[in-house]
Parts: C-alpha cells; structure tokens; sequence
C-alpha cells in the first residue's frame, strides 16, 4: 500500500524553510544589519565570533514596541510591508529572515523605543531586560534613548552538517563578505557609523576589523565607501559619475586602471544587487578590457595568456520599485524585470566614461554581446548531432602554416614508403574533409585514464579518431613537405553500421613533437614537485618584493603552502609580499616584478574560486591529474620551451624519426593537441576496398 502524503509539522517545515533563507553566516549578519539600517539607525554595531557562529547585531534605530516583540520572528510578520502596489523603500519587506534565524538557532531581541524601559524577546516570550544580562563579549550595554540589539548565538546548531561546512570556510572570506553587505547599506545609508568586531580568545578581548564613519560630500561618497571597506590601493585613480535617465537617477564611481578580481564590480537599483544576465555582464568586461588594456598594454596578449583583469565600477540606480518590479534570489540579489533597459543605461555610462579618458572608443558590438566566454567549458561533441558542412580546407593553424586544398592537392610529390601501396585518388581527397576548428577538438573534461574517449567531432565521411587508434596499428606513408605526416590507420573507430576500412590521415610534425615533449616536460616538474628530497626552487640573490591588497595578501597567508609545493617561497611584511625563491622554470623567463605580481595573484584567484585545487593527492602514475591545477605562468612557460625546442616545419625526417615521433605520441595523455591546443592529427579520408593487410600500390 503506498504511504499516504501528509502535511509535514510546523517545526520540520520552520527547519526546512529556514535553509532557504539562511544559507550561510554572513547571510545572518547581512539580514542583521539591513533590519537594523531599515529602521533608521546612525550607528550599527557588529560583534563577531567565528569560533562559535555566533553575531551581535546593536543599532540606535528606532526600536520595537514592547507590543510587537512577541511576533518578531513569525513568519510573514513585517512592520515595512503592508499592500501589494507598495512602493519598497527598504532592504527587507517579506518577514522571513528573523523567523528563519529562530528556526536554526538561539535568538535574543532587546529592543527600547523612545521614552520606554528596554525589553527582551527570547524563545517566544517577552520580559523587561536587566542591562546587566548576558555579561560576555556580547554585552549589550546602554541602548541609549531608543535601539534594538540582536543576538545570534550557535548559528545551524539543529543542521550539523551545514554547521560543519561553515565552520570550514576561511576566516578571510567570511570578513570579505560581509565587507561586501556593509558596502550595499551604505550605498542607500551613506550616514551610518560602522563598527564591526571579532572576538580575540588570546587576549580575552575584541579586535576592531573595520570602522567606518563617513562624513562625506555626495560627490564623494562611493569611492570613500569602496576605499574605506577594501583600502586605497584598490581604487587608487577614479571618476564620479551621475546621470538622469527619466525615470532612473544615477551616481556611482568608475575605476581608471584594472585589477585581478572581478569582486568590485557592482550594480545596485537603490543599495539592492541587481543581477544582468550572464551574457551581458560578460561583454561588458570584455569590452572595457579590450579598451583600457589594449591602449595601455604594450604586449596585450603576451599578459592575457598569464592573468585577467578587470575593471572597477560601482553603478546605482536610484527609482521606484514594487513588488512586481524584483524576483529575489537569497544568493545574489535581484533579477530586474526591465534588465535590458539598465544594460543600455550601462552601455552609455560606459562609452561617456571612456571617451572622457581618452579613449578611442568602439561601442558593444552584438557579436561580442553573443559570443560566449572565450574560457567558458567546452563540452564533447555529440554523436547523434548533424553532420557539420564539408569544407575543402583543414583548419590546423600550427605554427608556421597549415595543410590546405593545395597541400593537400599536391600529395603526388611527397616521398612514400616502398612497402606502402595506395589505390586512391589523392586529388579528391580535399572535398569531404570537414572544417576543424581547434575549440571543438579536445573536451577539457576528457578522463586521459579512458582510453576509448573520442577527441575529434564526427567526421562526414564515417569515422571518428580516438587514442585508442593509434595504439591498434598504423603504416607510415610518408613526409609532405617537410611540414607533415602522411599515415594509414588499420582500425578506426567508425560509426555504428559503417564498414572497417583504413583511413589516411595526416600528422602535423611540430605540433605532435611539441605534444610530447610539453607533456615529458610537465612529468618531470611534478614528479619532482611530489617528491620531498628533491629541491625544486632556487634562492634568489635579490629579492622581488610586491605591494599587494588587504584581500591579496589574505591569500598569499592561505595558499602559502600551495606555493611553496611549486617552489615558490616568500615572506610577508604588512602589504609587501617579499618572493625569496622561484622555481627554474620562472627564472629563465625575464619578466618585470609586476608581471610575475599578476600571475601569482592570478593562481590565488583560481585556488580561492575553486577553479584549480589546493591540495591533490596523486600518485606518481597520476602526475596528468596534477596539469590542470598548476599556476598558469607555470604551464604557459612549459608551453613555450616545448614549443621552441620541438621539430620545426623544414626539418626533414626520415622513416625512423617519424615512427619514434608517433610511437611517443601513442603514449601521450593527449595526442591529439599541441601544447596551445592546436590539432596534431586530422584525418582525410577512409581507404574503401583496402583492409588493413591489403598492400596496393599508388
């Protein structure tokens, strides 16, 4: 019998809707202060103890009536919300986040409002509160004519698992979090005097981490905001900007350099985060990248290859919302309905600021609005999808040419092995080959240890190449002109239905060298990288010593050991990162201390966003597992020295070069790329009417 549905009980549900709302520690002390701004507070409090996931909350807003502290902290039941085509003036409207604080854990309200005695809200009842209460370092003290404090203390103390994962999360990101809170109520509360603690058990005291009290003209009031929170050296040259578009006002601040994170870049409709569709953010950045860098950068893609920059900003929109106007999200903000329109509005602030700079401006062009993410995921062809159009051309762009129609119309003059024997006309050959293009060859997420993986996009003519192929038997036509491989493949991997017939395919000579030895070069860092008697770094006689930011150097002291682990060794000294050793690999390479600043703090980036790993347990049979988690200055550099040092077009090889160079590549992880990405192999055509003994002649 099946079970009957039932409606869950008010405390499950309470738990499970409370996870909605509350998801981490800073979203308790961001709801916190925004309750506390919205009633009108001067001056905000903020005790912190990580130690325990607890917060004190203490304003000087207006207060709670002794009336209405009983349903603080009912679902539903807010005092800045009462009618559906009301306009939204505040941070909170939906009378959740104190009811879902309750759920998960233990929360005290003492609130006074002017004229009367202070009186406390704690697990459903209310009572006059004794100033001497609660004597810790969350004393509550003296609430002054009228406040309210909130105390949060065992945050998820009834969900231990999300308890645990928070308690994992670094101190530094926490504290950038909610530097980012404090910077949207400020945005619509410029006036508030912050001051945010963390408790010190050491000293048996409280520590000071951020104090902020500005009193400031209009004009300035965005960049000191920004250069209070997160320092100076984060926008050290801008511009204040304000304009009107009927019905929108809008002020804000631009940075004039770039730096290494995308973190400060803000748009807000009235201090609310607002979220543009991915697309739109992502042509923006492009497009003031490629403006300011490329005017400023004397070698653009030499540092694209290394690092990302990007530009600063902070836009406000300043209108009137309803309800109907914002579709919330817990996590990021506020989709807007009319997203388009604030696009536009961007677009021209944008244009208006960089022409005031000076420079030659390009407006956003629809193909970069469309293009994707030039680093966004690649992801395998799909079998079942529409053969791809012919094209009489093989897109190969290896490093001194490619094979074309006419190279590969010209096949006659190449020199073939005696043994080999081909019924085929090599003139037709060029018009079923496809068009490849190097982003649709190999999938970043390609499992190396599965060996039956297909690395090419389907092919017209029948057949797919995979690694496996290589390994299962080939015969060696001969070289074309000095630049390439021509092959016979005995057994490819066909489509399902397709006959078993061999298929020529041709071998870019430099790409495929360049292929093994990018991947003998890497083997022998990590292995010596994994292996602690041997010393991978070297000492420098002159230091390097860089300034970096607070939030930099905050990631210098949590991925030291990543570092080191690369032969990467420094010292800090207040903001100055001083590099003693670097492994052999950046040594050779000549770069300006600043260069080497932005690639380093580009890997910090990567390890703090999750895109590479910290800490990789590998074997020495696993070392591939390793590649794509290295800094990248330090594959980049590989790259290159396998690049210069692999054969080159020109050079002639005889029958055994070419057989060891395609008997190494078989052992390769990925054989079908150079070290840029390049394609190494592309196969022509399939050989009907000869099977894989047969021994015809040309």
């Amino acid at each position: 019998m099946a079970p009957q549905i039932v409606k869950l009980d008010d405390a499950l549900q309470e738990l499970l809707q409370s996870q909605v709302t509350i998801r981490t520690y800073e979203d308790a002390i961001r709801e916190l202060v925004e309750n506390s701004a919205d009633a009108g507070a001067s001056e905000i409090i903020i005790k912190l103890d990580f130690q325990s996931l607890s917060v004190l909350v203490k304003d000087t807003g207006t207060g709670i009536a002794p009336s209405d502290l009983a349903s603080v902290g009912s679902r539903y039941h807010t005092s800045k919300f009462h009618e559906r085509d009301q306009i939204i003036t505040t941070f909170g409207f939906r009378g959740e986040a104190l009811h879902s604080l309750r759920a998960i854990s233990n929360l005290t309200i003492v609130s006074k409002q002017k004229g009367l005695k202070p009186y406390k809200s704690w697990d459903g009842s209310v009572e006059p509160f004794e100033e001497l209460e609660l004597a810790n370092f969350f004393q509550i003290g003296d609430l002054g004519e009228s406040g309210t404090s909130v105390t949060v203390t065992n945050l998820f103390s009834s969900v231990p698992v999300r308890r645990k994962q928070q308690m994992q999360v670094p101190e530094y990101r926490t504290i950038e979090s909610i530097k980012q809170s404090l910077l949207r109520v400020l945005c619509r509360y410029s006036g508030i005097r912050m001051e945010v603690y963390k408790t010190n058990y050491t000293l048996n005291a409280l520590d000071c981490i951020i104090l902020i009290d500005l009193g400031i003209k209009s004009s300035e009031k965005y960049s000191s905001i920004i250069r209070n929170l997160f320092g100076k050296s984060v926008l050290p040259s801008f511009e204040s900007i304000n304009y009107t578009f009927d019905p929108f006002k809008l002020s804000g601040v631009i940075g004039k350099s770039c730096i290494s994170s995308k973190s400060h870049q803000y748009i807000f409709i009235n201090g609310r985060g607002v979220i543009l569709p991915s697309n739109q953010l992502k042509a923006i950045n492009r497009w003031l990248t490629q403006t300011m860098l490329d005017a400023n950068d004397s070698s653009p893609t030499k540092s694209k290859r290394h690092f990302y920059k990007y530009p600063i900003f902070l836009l406000n929109f300043i209108t009137e919302t309803k309800l109907e106007d914002l579709i919330h999200d817990d996590i990021r903000g506020f989709y807007y309905k009319n997203s388009d329109v604030i696009f536009k509005m961007v677009e021209r602030v944008f244009e208006r600021f960089l022409s005031s700079q000076g420079y030659q401006v390009e407006r956003l062009s629809t193909s970069m609005l469309l293009s994707p993410d030039p680093r966004a995921k690649r992801t395998r062809s799909n079998p079942t999808s529409p053969t791809r159009r012919t094209n009489p051309k093989i897109s190969s762009p290896s490093r001194q040419g490619s094979p074309t129609k006419n190279t590969v119309s010209n096949l006659k003059y190449f020199q073939a092995s005696p043994s080999m024997n081909l019924k085929c006309n090599l003139l037709n050959l060029a018009p079923p080959m496809p068009n490849f293009e190097s982003s649709n060859l190999v999938s970043p997420n390609h499992s190396c240890e599965d060996e039956d993986d297909t690395l090419y996009p389907e092919i017209p003519v029948g057949f797919q190449l995979s690694r496996k192929d290589l390994l299962q038997g080939y015969h060696i036509v001969g070289q074309v002109d000095r630049k390439f491989i021509l092959i016979k493949i005995d057994n490819p991997t066909y489509k399902e239905g397709s006959s078993h017939s061999p298929i020529l395919a041709i071998l870019d000579q430099h790409a495929c060298d360049e292929r093994v030895r990018i991947e003998g070069l890497l083997k022998d860092f990590i292995l010596q990288a994994l292996d602690p008697s041997i010393n991978i770094l070297l000492k420098l006689v002159d230091s390097i010593q860089i300034r970096v930011l607070e939030t930099e150097q905050e990631l210098f002291t949590r991925f030291e050991k990543n570092l080191n682990s690369y032969g990467i060794r420094y010292r800090i000294v207040g903001n100055m990162v001083i590099i003693t050793h670097l492994p052999h690999i950046i040594i050779q390479k000549t770069m300006d201390n600043e260069f080497l600043k932005f690639c380093l703090i580009q890997h910090l980036y990567d390890l703090d966003n999750q895109i590479k790993q910290e800490d990789i347990n590998v074997s020495k049979d696993e070392w591939f597992r390793m590649v794509q988690h290295l800094p990248r200055i330090i594959v980049t550099l590989f790259n290159s020295k396998a690049c210069r040092s692999s054969i080159m077009f020109g050079d002639e090889l005889s029958k055994s070069d070419m057989n060891n160079m395609i008997q190494m590549l078989q052992q390769c992880h990925l054989p079908f790329q150079c070290a840029h990405g390049r394609p190494s192999i592309t196969p022509l055509t399939n050989l009907e009417g000869h099977g894989s003994n047969s021994n015809p002649s040309i």
